[in-house]
């Protein structure tokens, strides 16, 4: 528009001159078809007219001059408006790497709340991709849904999710116990979270969830689909998804070993399993210096969609090649847990060494404060009585241990090691 009105300057300013011009070189003359031509114009009007045009043509030269500064300076403003507080900076020196913690003496400068010298590792990008459909799959679109992660490491799940077309992203350096404890969590619409797995944090974590109601998408190691307390928390949701009131402590108390809960506990609560494809391993950037890789696969725990058709919606979301488990049978069938009998035989074989030495050690010490208080037991030399064979007594002694009368019958004479006790056992040496 400037320009526009330049232009309209300048051509006034050549109109006023040829008038003027025009004025000086007709004046006197008398307007009409039949006047006389003009006279011809006298030197000094000459001379008086190549001043003016010399004038005008200066006058125009500087307005030209003016046009093309103010142009330049019009584009200049125009291109620091377009890129504003993302114009390209000076070039700086890169900023110092974050450090690698080697020890737990230096956490407390990072993280402000108490924390395990294992559990900072940041979760890669393409862990969040596979479960990315998942969350579009949930109201409100995208760019509105706000996604909530309590755990804090160094932030960069924030950028992974903004990447992925999720803006909303809450990840902040604060005590997540703190906060439940006095209301301050932030409002959001879905939990997203690779949790630390020291101590009981995910067990807290089981318990927050199954109070908040709100959905959520846990990264843990596949091992803990077959661990007791996720087991619990299962069987809790699935009562509440019947109407009736479930807490973990009163779960706990009904659900004491693996071998009351059923094993389809994941459809009653409707829950599944994202698994990556097949021969994909999460590698996670750790923040402290530990193993290189994670002794384990890490599978995303799904759940609190609210009704079986939203949680069919976001289950069927899943693609890319990632696998959806519905049950912790399936995750064992396909090889990503390993069967609870088995790890349950591993488990019962190690706590029986360590129930062993805890036993031997205790009886060493009995016989030290025997021996030291002169009461000392000859444990390898004591008598031992035991029962004729099952032959002489006439068949199965199990069978007839079970019989009516034979309730106080000693099991260590008639079918143990034998009763050391003899003639002062409590228990009947003989059979009914």
């Amino acid at each position: 528009m400037r320009e526009d009105e330049e232009a309209r300057a300048r051509k006034r300013a050549r109109k006023q001159a040829r008038r003027e011009r025009r004025e000086k070189e007709g004046q006197g003359a008398v307007a009409g078809p039949l006047s006389p031509p003009p006279p011809a114009p006298l030197p000094l009007a000459a001379a008086g007219r190549d001043e003016e045009e010399r004038r005008a043509r200066k006058t125009e030269r500087k307005l030209e001059k003016r046009a093309r500064k103010e142009r330049k300076e019009r584009k200049e403003r125009k291109e620091e408006e377009s890129e504003g507080p993302f114009a390209p900076a000076p070039p700086l020196s890169p900023p110092p790497p974050l450090p690698i913690h080697v020890d737990s003496s230096t956490l407390s400068a990072e993280w402000p709340f108490p924390t395990a010298f294992g559990d900072h590792y940041e979760t890669p990008l393409l862990a969040y991709s596979h479960v990315g459909p998942v969350l579009a799959s949930l109201p409100p679109p995208p760019s509105e849904l706000r996604i909530y992660d309590p755990y804090f490491c160094r932030g960069g799940m924030k950028g992974h999710l903004r990447s992925l077309g999720f803006p909303n992203v809450t990840n902040l350096p604060r005590d997540f116990y703190a906060d439940v404890a006095d209301g301050a969590l932030p409002p959001h619409d879905v939990l997203l979270t690779n949790p630390p797995y020291s101590g009981d944090h995910k067990s807290r974590l089981f318990g927050f969830l199954l109070a908040s109601g709100r959905p959520y998408l846990l990264l843990l190691p596949a091992w803990t689909a077959k661990w007791l307390p996720w087991r619990t928390y299962l069987y809790a949701a699935s009562r509440r998804l019947k109407g009736k009131a479930a807490t973990m402590e009163g779960a706990r108390e009904r659900t004491r070993k693996l071998a009351n809960l059923s094993a389809d506990l994941e459809r009653k609560a409707r829950v599944f399993y994202v698994a990556p494809p097949a021969g994909t391993k999460y590698e996670y950037a750790a923040a402290v210096r530990a193993r290189e890789e994670a002794p384990f696969h890490g599978v995303w725990f799904c759940g609190n969609f609210g009704s079986e058709e939203a949680t069919e919606k976001a289950a069927g979301a899943v693609g890319g090649g990632c696998r959806v488990y519905r049950t912790l049978g399936e995750l064992v069938g396909g090889g990503i847990v390993e069967g609870i009998e088995g790890g349950r035989g591993k488990m019962d074989a190690e706590a029986e060494g360590r129930r062993r030495g805890a036993i031997a050690k205790l009886e060493e010490g009995r016989k030290r404060k025997r021996a030291e208080h002169g009461r000392a037991r000859n444990y390898g030399e004591r008598e031992v009585a035991r029962a004729a064979p099952a032959a002489a007594l006439g068949g199965d002694v199990e069978a007839r241990l079970k019989l009516p009368g034979n309730e106080r019958a000693c099991r260590h004479f008639f079918a143990g090691a034998g009763c050391v006790r003899g003639d002062k056992c409590r228990f009947d040496h003989e059979l009914a």
